[in-house]
């Protein structure tokens, strides 16, 4: 890891801590959450259905699988905390952290959970275009367009054009 690489590390775990600090993002401890059951992995992450017994309702849990993504949560936590009450966006709730047995530790989000999975296993299941609201739920790897716009660069993207748009 580059020397750059560590501070900029330690500035978006400041970032995350400050906004902890401030309650600008709930912190909720790991031992919170029960009945933890993985529900989709993605290429650098893993989301949980899980129990949050605080408030006894089900949440999405989704953590990365290594701490060197801290950029990622970073860029997540910024743009969920600057669209949270858009009808469009699932509800950030705040984070959590999870230890492993080799004494790491992973930062973890915890959103509102949507009960049909992901939307392409939802409109396989449902054999149609899906015509409601739809809620976006996953900015870790999003880029303002002038910032990165490599098509090299995009990951897990499902390709799609609305229908409306051949009408025009």
């Amino acid at each position: 890891m580059t020397d750059n690489k560590i501070i900029d590390t330690d500035e978006w775990i400041q970032w995350i801590k400050d906004g902890i600090g401030k309650e600008y993002i709930n912190y909720h401890y790991y031992n919170e959450f029960q009945n933890i059951n993985c529900v989709g992995t993605g290429k650098f992450r893993k989301v949980y259905q899980v129990n949050w017994t605080s408030l006894n309702t089900i949440v999405a849990l989704k953590f990365l699988e290594s701490s060197n993504f801290m950029k990622e949560i970073f860029n997540e936590l910024k743009l969920l905390h600057k669209v949270n009450f858009h009808t469009n966006i699932i509800q950030f709730f705040g984070i959590t952290e999870r230890k492993s047995n080799a004494g790491s530790s992973y930062s973890c989000l915890f959103l509102n959970m949507q009960d049909n999975g992901t939307l392409r296993d939802y409109l396989k299941i449902i054999s149609q275009i899906h015509r409601n609201t739809i809620k976006l739920a996953d900015f870790g790897l999003s880029r303002r367009t002038d910032v990165s716009s490599s098509v090299e660069e995009i990951f897990e993207m499902i390709p799609y054009i609305d229908p409306q748009y051949f009408k025009k």
